[in-house]
């Protein structure tokens, strides 16, 4: 069986030390006798410790043999923690820890090497199977999202014939009609079964029906693993906790670890209600809730509490700390201007880059995010997400061209017309189109600004050579990821991007469950916050070729209640030091004042500079410059792009692409001396 933890050279002299360092809850859930023990663990309450902890106890006071215990998780690497953690308490015997998906294959090998049977190929390239099973060529779009169904039928143990009803229930929006969705899965099955493959999902599925109709092979696994612990258990779907409940057997030994405000995976099968109502099964069950939080501040505690208003708030024992703050912008350069500058402080002194993170909600956010704080002098590690130039979806636009030698803006506006990112009065319809093209379209748009006459392969090798710029593989360097790739990981401080709505609840979330899910998502990114948690939304974002107006995320209204502290305030980029100064320079030049006539020209003149550019660019003219900029630009007159840098409504993204023109024009219109 793989996964035992092998005996250590020493270990905890008396069991009572295994309590040092407990709090009451914890204490009681790792002493707790009790045959099934359902432990609800918000976040920060140490979950994985009182788990590894109740194992451990149990083992030295002679409450269960070590060698009968089977440790579940959801990954290698949490499995190794587990076994890691056990390895340090002491344990003078062996624990077997693993996924389901590694136990299930470990008791099907020994059935078919005792059987004499040759065992089925491992369905590993699933995606190629599942492209081979649809008419024509179908994009890569199309392939993932039928083999993301099939995945969430499986894990939500529903055959073809009922799939069509229940997608409809719950809102499901494959890139198939629902009906033609089934066909698929049925013709997937079959296939499988005629070529004598099986997925990551069957061996669940056969794994079970192995212990349902074989009472030998069952027997020999309840008696060799009769006490089972389960970590994260509200990432549990139907069919593990139907694999689950055939393991354990008549006689239930089980102690599940979870907290239902992280489940975050509906979207993939896993069901929440599995923990909720567990005791509904296990009526003999005892039920332990830890909620004192180690983690956070009682400043970031309060947002999470009430991002969840109906689950019992979470208790700090941190002392007070910095508040929350939420912070608006002009538009997505200026958020990450704003988060690069407030990185760039928290640098200072003693603390590393790696204790602060950016969190977003979709990867397409991360890339984007990524070269505008490198562009700014922030290391980052763009974690959780696929390179840019590898998504699936942009290898498939990129494949309908011939070669690169095509003028990029011809491409970025064939490959939007292709994605359906087309214009309408309300913005880009981005329903149909793909997160990691729209961003591909937005990033090859910013590079036509410094290169207007670029080709295709010039963006694409420069993305190419992006993707390993600055200190991608330091360990001290922020991480920008998902809130998806969060979970499990914490940071001083803590910034969310694009806390706005359509990111934050995500469009796609149009059922109650989903949403309700997406509350839940953006409660798992506050909770990764020790310290510092900065929340940022902005007013206008590029998506794909257009700009399109934005609205608050729903959630920070909730949060802005909390306390008038956290109120919604505009975020300046001003360098109130830098602009007064070139304030001051321009004001000697001019003689202290300017002529009325003379400004209002400026303004003119920089608003049809403006226009071409934005024509000239594909884009709309607040994106080459915002109103606010060119007041700002009129009213303060730079002379050099130091100057312009130094300009809240500019800063160093734009400048470096805009100085020449625009100094030329202020230029133009100083009034004489």
């Amino acid at each position: 069986m793989e996964g035992v933890a092998q005996q250590p050279s020493a270990g905890f002299g008396e069991p009572e030390r295994l309590l040092d360092g407990l709090d009451d809850a914890q204490r009681s859930a790792v002493t707790v006798d009790a045959d099934v023990l359902i432990v609800e663990a918000g976040a920060g309450t140490g979950k994985t410790r009182v788990l590894t902890r109740r194992i451990a106890w149990g083992a030295h006071i002679d409450r269960w043999d070590p060698r009968r215990v089977l440790a579940l998780t959801f990954s290698r690497k949490a499995a190794g923690e587990l076994r890691s953690r056990l390895w340090e308490l002491g344990l003078r015997d062996h624990v077997t820890a693993g996924t389901f998906h590694s136990i299930a294959l470990s008791i099907l090998r020994q059935h078919w090497d005792k059987a004499g049977t040759s065992p089925p190929e491992l369905l590993t390239r699933k995606a190629r199977f599942v492209a081979g099973l649809l008419p024509g060529r179908p994009d890569r779009s199309l392939v993932r999202s039928a083999t993301a169904e099939i995945e969430w039928a499986s894990a939500r143990r529903i055959d073809a014939a009922r799939y069509a009803d229940v997608a409809a229930s719950d809102g499901r929006r494959p890139r198939l009609d629902v009906h033609e969705m089934a066909t698929l899965i049925q013709r997937y099955h079959h296939e499988k079964e005629r070529r004598r493959v099986v997925d990551f999902d069957d061996l669940l599925l056969h794994c079970a029906r192995l212990l349902q109709n074989d009472p030998t092979t069952a027997d020999a696994f309840r008696w060799a693993h009769r006490h089972l612990f389960v970590d994260e258990f509200q990432d549990v779907n139907p069919l593990q906790y139907g694999l689950l409940r055939l393991m354990i057997g008549a006689k239930p030994q089980l102690c599940v670890v979870g907290d239902p405000r992280q489940s975050i995976y509906g979207w993939n099968g896993a069901d929440p209600s599995l923990l909720t109502t567990l005791d509904d099964r296990f009526p003999d069950a005892e039920r332990r809730s830890i909620l004192r939080n180690h983690r956070s501040t009682p400043e970031i505690l309060r947002v999470a509490n009430a991002l969840l208003p109906d689950h019992a708030p979470l208790e700090a024992t941190r002392p007070t700390g910095p508040d929350v703050t939420i912070s608006t912008h002009v538009d997505d350069d200026a958020e990450a201007t704003a988060i690069a500058r407030g990185l760039r402080l928290g640098h200072r002194g003693t603390r590393r880059w790696s204790s602060m993170a950016v969190l977003v909600r979709t990867n397409a956010q991360v890339p984007i995010l990524v070269e505008a704080l490198q562009n700014l002098g922030v290391p980052t590690i763009g974690r959780g997400s696929t390179a840019l130039i590898e998504d699936p979806a942009v290898v498939d636009a990129l494949a309908t061209f011939a070669d690169v030698n095509v003028r990029l803006h011809e491409a970025l506006a064939e490959i939007s017309t292709a994605a359906g990112a087309h214009d309408n009065d309300v913005g880009i319809d981005h329903e149909t189109a793909d997160d990691a093209v729209l961003a591909f379209v937005r990033l090859g748009h910013e590079y036509l600004r410094t290169a207007p006459s670029a080709w295709l392969g010039d963006f694409v090798d420069d993305l190419r050579s992006d993707r390993d710029r600055g200190v991608a593989h330091s360990a001290d360097a922020v991480d920008v990821m998902t809130m998806h790739s969060s979970k499990g990981l914490e940071w001083e401080t803590v910034h969310l991007a694009g806390m706005e709505d359509g990111l934050a609840p995500h469009r796609s979330a149009t059922t109650p469950a989903a949403a309700d899910e997406e509350q839940r998502l953006v409660y798992v990114g506050v909770t990764r916050a020790r310290r510092e948690l900065h929340l940022h939304w902005a007013k206008t974002r590029q998506v794909g070729t257009s700009v399109v107006e934005r609205k608050p995320s729903p959630y920070l209204d909730r949060i802005g209640a909390v306390a008038a502290s956290m109120a919604p305030q505009v975020t300046r980029r001003r360098n109130a030091v830098q602009a007064a100064a070139v304030l001051d320079s321009v004001r000697s030049t001019d003689g202290g004042g300017r002529e009325s006539d003379t400004g209002t020209g400026l303004t003119e003149a920089l608003h049809e500079w403006r226009k071409r550019r934005a024509r000239a660019n594909g884009v709309a003219p607040t994106h080459v410059l915002s109103d606010d900029a060119i007041a700002e630009i009129a009213e303060v007159r730079p002379q050099t792009e130091a100057d312009l840098i130094a300009l809240s409504e500019v800063g160093p993204i734009r400048a470096p692409t805009l100085a020449d023109a625009v100094l030329k024009i202020v230029d133009q219109y100083r009034p004489a001396d």
